[in-house]
């Protein structure tokens, strides 16, 4: 193989995993290499059984892959004999299944042969991408050309390395991606608004009810991408606990980075307001820096948090559990006395048996406990209690 040719290889090797659109042409440019027409790049699981086709030449047509998928992948001997030994070695198919062994097979006599895919003679390898999960390439020929020879197989052994760190980083970032999804639309369905800024109060993320809050002018407002009050007298407030969450974010021991505020609007109650620090990788969005929380509850809008179900979860008492609801609303002790018209003492004993009881430490980590319940989430959708 010329070092230009291989060096192609590789390169689309790599962006394949980036682009899992190309593995069709990584198969066409593996036959090109080997003097063939005819290549298939697949997933084996081994623990289920399937198997799901990644990339291959145009001699596979929609029926073909599909009856491979649906049933063929059981029959093919020389694939599954490599997955089971010699993983990530480079083989013929004459080291691995006799010639009229594979003439009488089921795979080559009801899939193969009808379909005139012209396979008979292989090179290929099997390589682990996941426990129990393997990626296998073939390359065929059909029986009346030359099989492959040694120079083949020693060809297709300079590539695996590659396919095999290739499908190991497509591994990694279909996971990275899978998790990223999987909080964004955790965030999404939150009726809490969470929005994401750095230090400068630069937006990095808002989810949908946050941006509903900043597209209406309610209580917040984004100006040319920085975070801001619609009251001018708040916007100072705003930006100091902005910069003090961040310099916890970035491990400052001299602050704790938490606060609470108010946000007045032209209508209705203020917006309570959470701000947190949030360390680097904390959140799948935006650049990997350290970034600022913030929460925010508007009591307007906001469903009530079920009484009974924090009652029953936690062992709360009526009082209690009414407000562990207001702290999550992001209301402040101080507030909820006047509110109740009991003394702030009396509230702070209530706020002590909380953290005790649902084993949280700060106000934020009590946030986050009660709204990642799942038990909560869903006794919130009909929330009733005393």
């Amino acid at each position: 193989m010329e070092l230009e040719h291989f060096s192609s290889l590789i390169e689309t090797l790599y962006d394949a995993a980036l682009n899992p659109t190309d593995w069709s042409r990584v198969a066409r440019l593996f036959a090109q290499a080997l003097g063939s027409d005819s290549c298939v790049i697949w997933h084996l699981d081994l623990a289920q059984g399937a198997a799901r086709i990644l990339g291959l030449t145009d001699n596979f047509d929609a029926k073909a892959i599909g009856d491979y998928e649906a049933y063929y992948h059981q029959k093919h001997l020389l694939a599954l004999r490599m997955a089971q030994s010699g993983a990530g070695e480079a083989r013929l198919s004459t080291e691995v299944v006799g010639e009229t062994e594979f003439l009488r097979s089921e795979i080559f006599v009801d899939y193969a042969r009808p379909m005139r895919l012209g396979f008979f003679w292989s090179v290929g390898g099997v390589i682990p991408v996941e426990p129990k999960v393997k990626c296998a390439v073939g390359i065929h020929r059909p029986r009346e050309a030359c099989p492959f020879q040694a120079e083949d197989k020693r060809r297709v052994a300079q590539l695996l390395p590659h396919l095999s760190r290739a499908m190991r980083l497509q591994s990694k970032l279909q996971g990275l991606t899978r998790d990223r999804q999987l909080v964004l639309d955790a965030l999404e369905k939150l009726s809490v608004g969470m929005i994401a800024v750095d230090a400068q109060a630069t937006l990095l993320f808002a989810n949908p009810t946050a941006e509903r809050l900043l597209r209406a002018g309610l209580g917040l407002t984004c100006r040319h991408g920085y975070l801001g009050c619609t009251d001018p007298t708040k916007e100072d407030e705003l930006r100091r606990l902005i910069r003090e969450a961040g310099l916890a974010a970035i491990g400052r021991p001299s602050e704790s980075g938490e606060a609470v505020m108010a946000l007045p609007r032209l209508e209705g109650r203020p917006l309570s307001l959470m701000v947190c620090p949030l360390r680097p990788h904390a959140l799948p969005v935006g650049a990997a820096v350290p970034a600022v929380l913030l929460i925010i509850g508007d009591p307007d809008a906001s469903p009530g948090t079920s009484m009974q179900a924090l009652i029953q979860l936690y062992g709360l008492t009526a009082a209690e559990a009414r407000l562990t609801a207001a702290l999550v609303n992001g209301e402040r002790l101080e507030d909820y006395a006047v509110r109740q018209r009991i003394s702030i003492n009396t509230v702070r004993t209530q706020s002590k048996q909380i953290f005790a009881k649902t084993g949280q430490s700060r106000q934020a980590d009590l946030i986050r406990e009660v709204l990642a319940n799942p038990a909560l989430k869903a006794a919130n959708r009909h929330p009733h209690g005393p």
